[in-house]
């Protein structure tokens, strides 16, 4: 018997080389999770995207959740890395205008993580009940952190907090939402989204009058 016919048989769901498909599991997660959001997405589908059969993911990743906080965990190190949102910050204008720029151009550039942040924002309540930690804590500390130093908020103000959820809000939906926005309007939509930019700077700025002078 040659060596090629005594190798051993491979499980179904188990392919050869783990570590290289754990990336492609990723990708097609993400995009079901942005898609379906958690509840409505299933392995199968997730499995079928990646040319796998759902015992493979589970291999890899041993349930649907440990998935999800696998993906959480992903996008919550891009916010973490981003050198805006990380940089030293002088507080003001300028400062402000910077980190609410970064935060728009990071939703541009990650559709996927966008949707699906709006989507575990809305449906979390139950899993972050019985998570011992959240895999976007750190994100969006450092969310917090970049506002926080823009508008030269105290450790324990929570404007900073309130701010970023404002920003994000706003932006998650005005650019998630394009398709709809676009077919719904009565008006003309030439340029909008600059526009739509520029308002959002605006009315964040509003905020550097309000730090410590709330009652």
């Amino acid at each position: 018997m040659t060596a090629a016919e005594t190798k051993v048989q491979r499980k179904p769901g188990r392919p050869a080389g783990d570590s290289d498909l754990k990336p492609e599991i990723l990708a097609a997660a993400q995009s079901a999770f942005a898609v379906y959001g958690f509840d409505a997405a299933s392995l199968r589908q997730i499995a079928h995207a990646a040319n796998l059969s759902p015992a493979g993911v589970l291999h890899h990743f041993g349930s649907k959740r440990r998935l999800y906080a696998e993906v959480l965990r992903r996008i919550s190190e891009s916010l973490e890395s981003h050198p805006t949102l990380t940089r030293p910050l002088a507080p003001g204008r300028e400062s402000l205008r910077l980190v609410v720029d970064a935060l728009v151009d990071w939703i541009l550039d990650n559709d996927l993580y966008a949707r699906i942040i709006l989507r575990e924002i809305m449906d979390n309540d139950e899993r972050v009940q019985s998570a011992r930690q959240w895999p976007m804590r750190a994100g969006m500390q450092v969310v917090y952190g970049a506002v926080r130093r823009a508008i030269g908020a105290a450790g324990d103000d929570p404007l900073p907090e309130l701010l970023s959820l404002q920003v994000l809000g706003a932006a998650f939906l005005f650019y998630t939402g394009q398709p709809t926005h676009r077919s719904q309007s009565a008006v003309s939509v030439d340029g909008w989204e600059e526009t739509f930019r520029c308002l959002l700077i605006k009315t964040a700025t509003c905020a550097l009058g309000e730090v410590g002078e709330r009652p």
